[in-house]
């Protein structure tokens, strides 16, 4: 019976440790939903961003002649607005990522609380027995020994008594610890997101400022038209070579095609004449499918058309020139898509056209986007109708965020909205 009794103590003893220790092993083994790395990665990507921020602040300060290095000035301005963009995203990837970790530590701190409640109620249950039973003199239970063999024994006792009190204050302790060491990591982190969303809303403004003092040098360019005449020559000669060098480009690709296309004939005879059984003649798409159709190439259902194709004025230069597509209005940021399927023919940074795109949909079409604020495709890259290839911007020479649009048949542009029946005429 002793023995039985004995045994049922010690395997008590024991569950009572596992209780304590389970939570601690789960507090240091848990599977965070978003790891420290992943936080730290994305604080140094910040670092990273601010710090070329910072570099491209020097560099604009030490323009001080506008009118000769306007062009320069204008690639850095565009280069800092991205920046910026980029730094806001980090800091609400950041915000985001702690916004998850906070759901699961104030998931851990409920569980936490729940065990320090049971082992409090386990602790003043014991407290209670302790006192219904009276004050325990362990010298008059050894006393009352009948013999040496019985002594022993309850001296076992006693140590099982004395130890198992023990575990229950221990427990007690340790369950608080840990519900204290969970609401103290629950406020850093909530700290943490308050910082990151303190830094992404200064960035926002930082942004704001930024868009301003671009918008501001644009209308000092409309302002200043006799001043900038040099800049406004120098950019229609730089136009007409990019629509050269778009026009070599063009033919440069249609050749590659033609090129494959009598290769894979030239094989396909070949295979005939070896006895072969091939099917099917050479592709003449160098492996391009496109639908035949376009798709709206921005984000924005409202469909606002700022500037057609054909003769203008230029909002920038003043002067009457030809606009080669048309002007799309919409927000910093928007996303812009391909309007068919194809294959990146351009993907670069230009003074004029700032960051754009080209992509040749086969048979001689070809669509281009303009004045991106990043570009998400590089040369070569095969896209799908509908697929995110850069975003809205006013990089180039612009004077406000849009997306500049242009459509080409076998080298010659066309005008973008022949292919569409529903926009916003925004221009009359």
């Amino acid at each position: 019976m002793r023995k039985r009794r004995k045994l049922i103590l010690a395997v008590l003893a024991i569950v009572l440790c596992i209780l304590i220790v389970l939570p601690l092993m789960a507090a240091v083994f848990r599977a965070h939903a978003v790891t420290q790395q992943e936080i730290n990665e994305l604080k140094d990507k910040a670092k990273e961003l601010a710090d070329r921020q910072q570099e491209i602040t020097d560099k604009l300060n030490a323009i001080s002649d506008e009118q000769d290095a306007v062009t320069a000035r204008q690639a850095l301005l565009d280069e800092r607005i991205n920046t910026t963009y980029e730094q806001i995203e980090i800091y609400n990837a950041q915000a985001a990522a702690l916004d998850s970790r906070i759901a699961y530590q104030e998931r851990e701190l409920e569980k936490r609380e729940e065990e320090e409640a049971d082992q409090m109620a386990l602790f003043r249950r014991r407290v209670r027995a302790i006192e219904e039973s009276g004050t325990i003199s362990y010298f008059s239970i050894l006393f009352d020994a009948a013999s040496f063999a019985d002594l022993l024994s309850r001296i076992d006792d006693i140590n099982e008594i004395m130890s198992y009190n023990e575990y229950v204050v221990k427990g007690l302790k340790d369950a608080q610890a840990a519900t204290q060491l969970a609401r103290e990591e629950l406020a850093a982190t909530r700290a943490e997101v308050d910082e990151a969303r303190a830094q992404e809303e200064e960035k926002k403004h930082e942004l704001d400022i930024q868009l301003a003092e671009m918008q501001t040098l644009m209308i000092t360019l409309e302002e200043q038209r006799e001043e900038y005449q040099l800049t406004y020559e120098e950019n229609e000669k730089l136009e007409e070579e990019l629509t050269e060098k778009i026009t070599e480009l063009q033919k440069e690709y249609e050749k590659q095609l033609e090129e494959e296309r009598k290769r894979r004939e030239e094989e396909e005879r070949r295979r005939q004449q070896q006895g072969g059984s091939g099917s099917g003649s050479g592709s003449s798409g160098g492996g391009t499918v496109s639908t035949g159709t376009y798709i709206w190439p921005v984000n924005d259902s409202r469909r606002c058309v700022t500037s057609p194709f054909g003769w203008r004025v230029h909002p920038v230069y003043g002067t009457r020139r030809f606009h080669n597509g048309i002007d799309i209005g919409t927000w910093y940021g928007c996303a812009i898509y391909a309007a068919d399927s194809g294959t990146v023919t351009t993907s670069e940074y230009d003074s004029s056209y700032g960051n754009y795109v080209m992509i040749s949909h086969g048979n001689g079409r070809y669509t281009l986007y303009a004045h991106m604020s990043s570009r998400a495709v590089s040369v070569g890259q095969t896209v799908t109708q509908g697929q995110t290839i850069g975003y809205v911007g006013s990089t180039g020479t612009s004077t406000g965020n849009h997306c500049h649009f242009e459509t080409w048949v076998n080298g010659s542009r066309v005008d973008p909205l022949g292919y569409f029946s529903t926009y916003w005429r925004y221009w009359d």
